[in-house]
């Protein structure tokens, strides 16, 4: 009987910048304009590269996954060409790797190393997320959901299933740096997790969003894919209604 070995690649040491305890100067609600002002809990940690293990993870064990995927789609800076020509292929995509009867696309951003040097750049590009977090939490989401503007129109029929949100990153180009890391639900206990706020700016409007500010714990295991590219897809659970043990979300930087 053989056996085999496999060679992964080695781990990157970068720093990560976790939440910071109020009582050591930072608060946990954060204002529209001022994400580059809070202060950090930096902390230098190990992350994996996923390349090559790309299958091990899994939405619902470690809040992420990835996939592959070539789009014909190309003009991401026409917001109106993606909600309506992008955003039907990402729900069906969603359908087939989640199961799920229904899903719905309801807003979009991009997301650039610099936003430096961008001609007439688009209402909704932001440079990267710095601080690990979850966009939503488990105890504001469903009314902020209920209340969003952009949801179906069926909500209340809907969300007496099961019901999720997920993120679906595809790079415009290939990556080099600034690289999405995502951490492994298994190894983040939802006592990591602290309930946050924060401003957001929309078209039009302003609201607040209820997250997960995510304290560091040295148990925690981080991943990234080395040089993603644009046939690349990384999903990312964001929230999910089912309380059965499986990841409800996973935090992410």
């Amino acid at each position: 009987m053989g056996s085999t070995t496999a060679a992964f690649p080695p781990p990157v040491r970068t720093t990560l910048a976790f939440r910071l305890d109020p009582a050591l100067g930072e608060c946990d609600a954060l204002e529209v304009g001022k994400h580059n002002e809070m202060k950090r809990d930096m902390q230098d940690i190990d992350v994996l590269d996923a390349s090559g293990r790309e299958t091990e993870f899994t939405l619902d064990a470690a809040g992420f996954q990835f996939t592959q995927h070539r789009s014909s789609f190309q003009d991401f800076r026409d917001e109106e060409a993606v909600k309506t020509e992008y955003y039907a292929e990402v729900t069906e995509l969603a359908k087939t790797i989640t199961g799920a009867s229904f899903a719905y696309c309801y807003q979009h951003l991009l997301r650039a190393s610099k936003l430096e040097g961008h001609e007439q750049p688009p209402s909704n590009l932001f440079g990267p997320a710095n601080g690990v977090h979850v966009d939503y939490n488990y105890t504001h989401t469903p009314a902020y959901i209920k209340a969003l503007p952009e949801r179906p129109a069926d909500w209340d029929r809907l969300s007496m299933y099961r019901w999720a949100i997920f993120s679906a990153w595809r790079p415009m180009s290939k990556v080099t740096r600034d690289a999405l890391c995502v951490g492994d639900k298994t190894t983040i206990p939802d006592s990591d997790l602290v309930t946050g706020t924060t401003d957001m700016d929309r078209p039009g409007r302003k609201t607040t969003l209820g997250l997960f500010w995510v304290n560091f714990n040295p148990k925690q295991q981080y991943y990234y894919k080395k040089g993603m590219d644009t046939e690349d897809l990384l999903w990312i659970k964001l929230y999910d209604s089912k309380l059965d043990g499986r990841a409800r979300c996973t935090p992410h930087s």
